[in-house]
């Protein structure tokens, strides 16, 4: 996910260390910055994938993955 919803203050675990934090989802520049964030790691993941030629389909969940899937089994089989 590139956003994140406005739900105020937040204790959030992080899933790898255990460490929680208290964070204000509310704050526009917290918003902003979680974004830029999220971006910039799909920017690289992108960059290193394409790097090591590996195929990539976009599937996002507030969307149908049916569409992409399609397209990229189209491209790929000349179909």
């Amino acid at each position: 996910e590139t956003e994140i919803m406005d739900l105020g203050c937040s204790l959030i675990e992080d899933a790898e260390t255990g460490e929680c934090r208290l964070i204000d989802t509310g704050s526009e520049s917290f918003r902003k910055g979680y974004k830029a964030r999220s971006l910039g790691r799909r920017r690289e993941l992108t960059r290193m994938l394409q790097s090591a030629s590996v195929d990539q389909i976009e599937v996002l969940t507030d969307r149908s993955f049916v569409h992409p899937l399609v397209r990229f089994f189209r491209r790929h089989l000349g179909a």
